[in-house]
């Protein structure tokens, strides 16, 4: 993701993280955010520990493809 922006609390303001993320773990995140339990069901991670100062999470590998389409 080249921009993805989060506020929630106890985040810190105007946090980069380097680290590559995908939008599958946009739902596991907001679902961790809100307490539930379940989010690892998704399919994503929880990027909850990037918010805050210090805080990592596993990698996981980055995939790109590009269709040509039938032409």
């Amino acid at each position: 993701v080249p921009l993805l922006i989060v506020s929630a609390p106890g985040s810190t303001p105007g946090r980069r993280i380097a680290q590559p993320v995908s939008l599958r773990d946009l739902a596991a995140t907001i679902v961790d955010l809100a307490g539930h339990p379940d989010g690892h069901s998704l399919g994503g991670r929880s990027l909850r520990p990037l918010l805050a100062e210090g805080g990592t999470v596993e990698t996981s590998p980055v995939i790109a493809e590009v269709s040509h389409g039938i032409n």
